[in-house]
């Protein structure tokens, strides 16, 4: 059965809709998209009982540049990496407790550079690895044009020197394979057609695949544990649906078009949907040169109403 997304209707709509990461709390069975574009608001999303909630914090992440995050399972929050469009090229780590977000750390790297034992990344994409209990943290290096890979534990970013890397490049997309415990990454060629799969096995970068789907700005990909496959999705502007493909360490697999078109979805995998949910977007059919304000899940899911546990954190 091919892996294709129906719209899934909801009462409330994020104002944040494109260029964002959407990230799973499994803490808090609930899904949480950090401020994005176009929103001015800054508010934070849940997706959770089949319907947004926004959330007002005290404190707020900006909602320009490129960020990466994920879920820091070993800390019980939401770790977000920004790389801010500021003027000064400021880089800042942040966290999100469902509460309230923490400023971890800032620094700017224009005109004086002042960014020294932390990441100073373009296009930053973050896993939460549970075999090494620590976030890795993948991007291009401004200055030389490198790959980088770090992690994160909490506390302290460590930059770590495998004995191979993929290309620097601008475009990624990456997940954590839990079931293979690999991380997966997908990357433009350098070349600028077509695209090369790359693993980290927890020590080093292994090319997997030289011909992958096409990889260019705007690609969304997320590990279905349901199904043990990454599933990626492809931009295809002013379309009515995006080519999708999934994963599971051999070849990748297409299944056909599905979901809103555009590009710069948000995706993330849901297990009260067994399954993943696909938010936002630009530029599709429906809401050509503009953000896409619907949500889509896997259509061979079974969707319930189910509502989240609350943990108290001792």
């Amino acid at each position: 059965m091919a892996y294709t997304f129906q719209e899934l209707t909801t009462a409330i709509t994020p104002t944040s809709l494109y260029r964002g990461e959407m990230v799973y709390d499994i803490t808090r069975s609930r899904v949480v998209f950090p401020p994005t574009q176009p929103s001015t608001d800054g508010l934070t999303w849940e997706f959770y009982a089949n319907d947004w909630h926004s959330v007002s914090t005290a404190t707020t992440p900006p909602n320009q540049g490129d960020y990466g995050a994920c879920y820091d399972a070993a800390n019980n929050v939401t770790a977000t990496y920004y790389h801010l469009l500021d003027g000064n090229d400021t880089r800042q780590t942040w966290t999100y407790d469902g509460a309230d977000w923490t400023l971890i750390w800032s620094e700017q790297a224009y005109p004086v550079d002042n960014v020294v034992n932390q990441p100073k990344v373009s296009s930053p994409e973050m896993v939460y690895v549970d075999t090494m209990g620590v976030v890795l943290l993948v991007g291009t290096d401004d200055t030389s044009i490198d790959f980088q890979t770090w992690t994160w534990d909490g506390t302290t970013w460590t930059e770590l020197s495998p004995a191979t890397s993929p290309p620097g490049e601008i475009e990624f997309s990456m997940a954590y394979d839990s079931v293979r415990d690999r991380v997966v990454l997908v990357t433009r060629k350098s070349s600028g057609v077509g695209a090369d799969t790359w693993e980290w096995d927890g020590t080093d970068w292994t090319k997997i695949l030289s011909s992958s789907p096409v990889q260019f700005g705007g690609t969304s990909m997320a590990f279905d544990a349901t199904i043990a496959k990454c599933v990626l999705v492809i931009p295809d502007l002013l379309a009515a649906s995006n080519p999708v493909y999934t994963y599971a360490g051999s070849a990748w697999a297409s299944e056909g078009s599905s979901g809103p078109g555009g590009t710069w979805h948000q995706i993330a995998y849901f297990p009260p949907y067994a399954g993943v949910v696909l938010f936002g977007g630009y530029d599709s059919s429906a809401h050509p040169g503009e953000g896409d304000p619907r949500t889509w899940v896997a259509e061979t899911r079974t969707i319930i109403n189910f509502v989240p546990q609350i943990y108290r954190r001792l």
